[in-house]
């Protein structure tokens, strides 16, 4: 289950309208870190990957790239 916060779906919706940015949607990927610490990177997208997980929330279409899912019994909240 995919849960964003109104403020992190205002911050998406933001990123999307912005003029040099083409896509329709916001690709959640897990990256590292070089001292090994690991995190979220976002990506704009037209259409995800056919393995992603995808949501509609608050208005805007999130994705999460399939090796950040780490299957479908998780929870993952978006807060910016």
């Amino acid at each position: 289950m995919l849960q964003i916060t109104d403020m992190a779906a205002s911050a998406f919706r933001d990123i999307l309208a912005q003029d040099e940015v083409k896509g329709q949607a916001i690709r959640l990927v897990p990256e590292r870190t070089s001292d090994g610490q690991g995190g979220i990177s976002l990506e704009a997208i037209d259409e995800p990957a056919p393995a992603d997980a995808q949501a509609e929330a608050r208005g805007v279409r999130v994705v999460v790239a399939h090796c950040a899912s780490m299957g479908e019994d998780r929870e993952f909240l978006f807060d910016v």
